[in-house]
């Protein structure tokens, strides 16, 4: 990794799996009450003021643990810290996932091995693709599901102020927080949608709803 971002420096990053920072605390720490659901949340909150928060609280429940943490860059487990390169993704799941369609197929010869991964991307293609002639929104089911709680949501919110020249937002949230959207820089003050990369439309059409 350390040689590709010398060949390569400013185009790749390297990060840590959350799910094993999780568990290499636990293990040289000890199983502690409430520190790995706190480190959880402080490798995944977006803005700044809620992971001070939780590493206030995990200072608290245990010195141990956060000290421990603090030798790790924060940009290398946290997505506060991370300058939106991962997409919001924490952990290793889709490689693991990858891993698991591979089981039993890794110790093959290569023929045999690019024969077994054709045939299950074939099954999966088939198995999908009825799925797929019935999806009838311009999302994927998963990301409509997503976008549809957002928009559920957007009625509790409230425009305070907008710039129409700078096209800046100033929003109020049900939670009484203030955020400010900047939509020509699709930026927002919470983190997400830098982060998720969310396309411009989804905003447009969520704040229709405010």
């Amino acid at each position: 990794m350390q040689q590709l971002m010398e060949t390569f420096p400013g185009e790749m990053v390297h990060r840590f799996c959350l799910q094993h920072i999780k568990a290499n605390l636990v293990s040289s720490l000890g199983s502690r009450k409430g520190v790995k659901f706190l480190c959880e949340r402080l490798g995944t909150v977006l803005q700044e003021r809620k992971f001070n928060a939780f590493w206030e609280n995990l200072g608290e429940r245990s010195e141990d643990a956060q000290k421990w943490l603090s030798n790790i860059d924060r940009s290398e487990w946290t997505l506060v810290g991370d300058g939106c390169h991962r997409w919001g993704i924490s952990k290793t799941n889709a490689s693991e996932s990858f891993n698991n369609v591979l089981r039993g197929a890794r110790r093959l010869p290569v023929r045999a091995l690019v024969e077994a991964t054709l045939e299950k991307t074939i099954r999966i293609y088939n198995r999908d693709y009825d799925a797929i002639l019935e999806c009838n929104t311009a999302l994927t089911p998963a990301a409509d599901k997503i976008f549809m709680k957002y928009r559920a949501r957007a009625p509790s919110h409230q425009v305070l102020r907008c710039n129409p020249w700078t096209d800046v937002y100033e929003v109020k949230t049900s939670g009484r927080n203030v955020q400010i959207v900047r939509y020509a820089e699709r930026a927002c003050s919470c983190g997400k949608w830098q982060t998720f990369r969310y396309r411009s439309y989804v905003l447009l059409f969520t704040l229709h709803f405010f």
